[in-house]
C-alpha cells in the first residue's frame, strides 16, 4: 500500500511537466514561425543594392490580378567595395600654422618664407616656399648664377616679368600668372633676374623634392605663360590648376612625383570645396586677403599645413570682415592695388593650394643640392667646382623616358 500511495502521489508531477514540455515546442515553434515573417532587411552599410529604375522597388500585385501576371523580382546589385570609401568623406584639419619669415636671399632680395624655416623645416616632399613681393627697383639684383642638383623648383609669377638663363644659354622669360617648372635633376647652372624697373614683382618658388630614382635624371624646363593655365570658374571663385586635377580639368605641369598645384581666388563671402587625396602631405599659403580653410582662420603670409584627410573647404570673409583683418595687420597691406588674378587687393581670399605623396626618403640639403647622403652632397660639390654639373648636350626642354 505504501508503494502505491508513492506511486499516486508522483503522477500530478508527471502531468505537470508532460504540459510543460508541450508549451515549450508549440513556443518555440511559434517564435520560428515568427522569425521568418520578420526577418531584418539589409542595413544602409550594406554593399547589396537595389536597381532605382523599377517601380518603387519591390512591386506587389494589385489585388486579384492573376499570379501570372505579377511582375519578375527587382534584380540585386552588389557594389564594388572601394566604392563604400567614398560614402564617408573627411575634412583636412589645420594641423598648423606658420607665418612667414623675412629673410635676404640671391644678390639681396628680400623675400617672406614659410616651408624651409625652424618652425617648418620641410613637409616632404616639399622643401621651400618663398614670397617675393616688392618695387621692381628694389630687385634689379636678382637671383645670379647659381647651381641646383636633386630636386625641382616651381617660379609661379603674380606680377612682373622674371628671366631665367643657365649655364648653357637655355633662356626663357615667366610674365604675369605665367609658371616655370624646373627639373634640375642630376644638375645645372642658372640664373633668375627681374625684367623691367617699373612697377612691382610679385611671385613665389617653391623647391620639390625629388625621389632618389630621379635625382640624377636629366635637366627639364617646363615653361608656361597664363594663357597656357587652365581655369575652373564658379560664382565667387576661380582656380587656377597648375598641375594636377580639379573639377575634370587637368594643369600642364608634369610631375616626377604625383602632386597637385592650384592657385584659389576667392571674391568676399565665396566659398570652395577643393579634393586632395588621402595620405598626400599639403599646405595652403595666402598670399591676399582673409578668410577660413578647413574652418581655420586664413590670414596673409601665413602657411596652414594639411592634416590627413580626402577634402578642404575654404571661405572668404565678407568685406566687413576683411577690411577689419586689414586694420588690424592680419590682412593685406598694399590695398587699393589689383591685378589680372584677383579683384583688387585686400578683398576675398587668395591663396595657392599645394599637395603632393611624400617620398619618404632621407633628406640631406646642402644650399642649393639636394641629396639622401652625405656622400652625394660631396660628389654634387665636387662636380659644380669641377664645371660637369651641367651637360651642354642635354635638350632641357624636352622630357625624358621616365615622365
Amino acid at each position: 500500500m505504501a508503494s502505491s500511495r508513492k506511486r499516486l502521489w508522483k503522477l500530478p508531477h508527471l502531468a505537470t511537466g508532460a504540459c510543460l514540455l508541450f508549451c515549450a515546442y508549440h513556443l518555440l515553434l511559434h517564435c520560428k514561425v515568427l522569425a521568418r515573417f520578420n526577418k531584418p532587411q539589409d542595413s544602409i552599410h550594406s554593399t547589396v543594392s537595389q536597381d532605382t529604375t523599377s517601380d518603387a522597388g519591390a512591386k506587389v500585385a494589385a489585388p486579384g490580378a492573376a499570379a501570372a501576371a505579377a511582375p519578375p523580382p527587382t534584380p540585386i546589385r552588389v557594389a564594388p567595395a572601394h566604392k563604400m570609401s567614398t560614402a564617408t568623406q573627411m575634412l583636412r584639419p589645420i594641423t598648423k600654422v606658420v607665418e612667414g619669415m623675412r629673410l635676404s636671399e640671391g644678390a639681396g632680395v628680400q623675400i617672406r618664407r614659410t616651408v624651409g624655416t625652424p618652425k617648418l623645416r620641410n613637409l616632404d616632399p616639399f622643401l621651400m616656399l618663398d614670397e617675393l613681393k616688392l618695387p621692381l627697383n628694389q630687385a634689379t639684383a636678382g637671383f645670379p648664377d647659381h647651381p641646383h642638383r636633386g630636386f625641382e623648383t616651381c617660379s609661379i609669377m603674380l606680377e612682373g616679368e622674371m628671366q631665367h638663363k643657365d649655364s648653357a644659354g637655355n633662356a626663357g622669360v615667366i610674365g604675369p600668372g605665367g609658371v616655370q617648372w624646373m627639373t634640375a635633376g642630376r644638375g645645372l647652372v642658372h640664373s633668375e633676374m627681374p625684367v623691367g624697373r617699373q612697377g612691382r614683382l610679385w611671385g613665389f618658388q617653391l623647391w620639390i623634392n625629388l625621389p632618389a630614382k630621379h635625382k640624377m635624371t636629366k635637366p627639364r624646363y617646363q615653361d608656361y605663360q597664363a594663357s597656357d593655365i587652365p581655369a575652373v570658374e564658379a560664382p565667387g571663385s576661380r582656380v587656377r590648376v597648375m598641375a594636377g586635377q580639379h573639377a575634370g580639368t587637368t594643369g600642364p605641369i608634369v610631375m616626377k612625383n604625383p602632386g597637385m598645384l592650384y592657385d584659389v581666388i576667392l571674391q568676399p563671402g565665396a566659398a570652395v570645396t577643393l579634393q586632395v587625396p588621402r595620405g598626400w602631405a599639403g599646405f595652403a599659403y595666402v598670399y591676399d586677403g582673409a578668410g577660413s580653410i578647413s574652418g581655420s582662420a586664413a590670414n596673409m603670409h601665413h602657411a596652414l599645413v594639411l592634416g590627413d584627410g580626402d577634402h578642404v573647404t575654404a571661405e572668404a570673409a565678407a568685406a566687413a570682415d576683411a577690411g577689419s583683418a586689414a586694420g588690424s595687420g592680419l590682412g593685406h597691406s598694399d590695398a587699393g592695388e589689383s591685378n589680372d588674378y584677383g579683384q583688387g587687393e585686400g578683398s576675398g581670399l587668395k591663396f595657392l593650394l599645394v599637395a603632393g605623396q611624400p617620398i619618404g626618403e632621407p633628406i640631406v640639403q646642402h644650399g642649393p643640392f639636394v641629396m639622401n647622403s652625405q656622400a652625394e652632397i660631396s660628389q654634387a660639390f665636387a662636380d659644380y667646382q669641377a664645371g660637369r654639373l651641367q651637360d651642354p648636350r642635354d635638350n632641357v626642354w624636352e622630357g625624358d623616358d621616365e615622365l
